[in-house]
């Protein structure tokens, strides 16, 4: 039973390291959005409120600004991307919260994007009376999806080995087939026959977030 316990300590010590690295990470990422800038320019922050406005749940990020900004976060998208592009994207919907304010509120913040109207980002398809802030006032974010963009020479496909499984490679090619794309729920809603309880799951990255009516 000692032993036993002191596994389960162990695992709960590892589990809480790991979150506690996960959160660091989701921090230092939110900080390279909120502060990066080129030429005077807040880039990401521009990026995300003229998508947002666009109802475009998605961050064009150019590989080279990271690596400039922090090349560790860089190394660790590179050596383990199924990790840490969910908790980079994660990172965007933290900071589209937190920020919400400032993105939809404070056009001087952004001085090459126009004033949002009142209506202009209701999410849920309604007008919205709340300053343009839709369902971000009641701290709720889309999923954000993470595209990257790199200007690095590709590496030769012959070239490519063992080594560099699971990794995040630039690589040029001629594309002879694909698959055809899969469609994935984003948002499901469920309703009982008997009591006609409405119940709401919406996939936010790798957790989820149940709502009942």
């Amino acid at each position: 039973d000692l032993e036993n316990g002191r596994e389960v300590l162990h695992i709960n010590q590892v589990a809480i390291e790991e979150e506690a690295k996960r959160q660091q990470i989701i921090r230092e990422f939110g900080q390279f959005i909120k502060m990066f800038q080129s030429d005077g320019i807040y880039v990401y922050r521009n990026q995300l409120q003229s998508r947002l406005r666009r109802r475009e749940f998605w961050l064009l990020l150019d590989v080279a600004d990271l690596e400039q900004y922090d090349s560790t976060l860089l190394a660790l998208l590179q050596e383990k991307p199924i990790v840490y592009i969910p908790i980079f994207e994660e990172a965007i919907r933290q900071f589209i919260i937190e920020n919400r304010m400032e993105l939809f509120s404070s056009p001087n913040l952004y001085s090459n994007v126009d004033t949002m109207n009142e209506n202009s980002i209701d999410l849920n398809g309604e007008n919205s009376a709340d300053n343009g802030l839709g369902r971000f006032g009641n701290g709720f974010s889309p999923p954000i999806q993470l595209t990257l963009r790199s200007d690095q020479m590709p590496r030769p496909l012959r070239y490519l080995n063992a080594s560099h499984v699971s990794k995040l490679l630039k690589v040029s090619g001629i594309v002879t087939s694909a698959k055809m794309t899969c469609a994935k729920a984003i948002s499901l809603c469920y309703q009982c026959t008997v009591c006609h309880t409405v119940k709401r799951l919406v996939a936010v990255g790798r957790s989820e977030e149940h709502t009942s009516e």
